[in-house]
């Protein structure tokens, strides 16, 4: 499928969202998306840009089910309109900050999706996206429960934080003696 994203009368591929390669081996760029602040269920505005892991950039992934093609929502993308799915749609609404952008790597939006090539590139350095973000958030959806499992789990880390890091790490050779 073809992700469109329009400007008025003209609308544009989403490649030209993707002017320059990223991650080829001679550069160490990534894409990522600055998701602007917003209120409640007012638009969600996206900044796309390059970074440099040379620089260690501070971003989030975002790990989600993409979900159904024929349900999608419009967000906007440097200005211009962009489809994406409802599941991801909801994620992004859910964990839009109120006052403060949040940068966000995201694959749907960070990876060139009609680049057979970079979608490759992109898989294989995937381990090195995760564990280079200062989080990961798991979107398992919008219902009551998914929320209810998120919030507790976000309590959880927040008074693991509070306690501080424990006195001795469990280890699998450890638990072997």
């Amino acid at each position: 499928m073809s992700i469109q994203f329009s400007e008025g009368r003209r609308s544009i591929e989403f490649e030209e969202m993707y002017l320059s390669e990223v991650d080829n081996p001679g550069r160490r760029e990534i894409r990522l998306v600055q998701l602007l602040p917003g209120q409640d269920l007012q638009a969600i505005e996206c900044k796309l840009f390059r970074a440099s892991r040379d620089e260690n950039p501070s971003y989030v992934v975002l790990s989600y089910t993409w979900g159904d093609w024929r349900q999608v929502e419009t967000i906007t993308v440097n200005g211009l309109e962009s489809l994406v799915t409802s599941n991801l749609y909801e994620a992004l609404l859910h964990i839009r900050n109120p006052n403060t952008p949040t940068t966000l790597w995201v694959d749907a939006l960070c990876i060139d999706q009609k680049n057979n090539d970079e979608r490759s590139w992109h898989v294989q350095q995937m381990p090195k996206t995760f564990g280079e973000a200062s989080e990961v958030y798991a979107w398992l959806g919008a219902s009551s429960d998914a929320k209810d499992a998120m919030d507790m789990l976000q309590k959880i880390g927040e008074l693991a934080s509070a306690l501080g890091p424990p006195e001795s790490t469990w280890s699998p050779e450890a638990s072997k003696q």
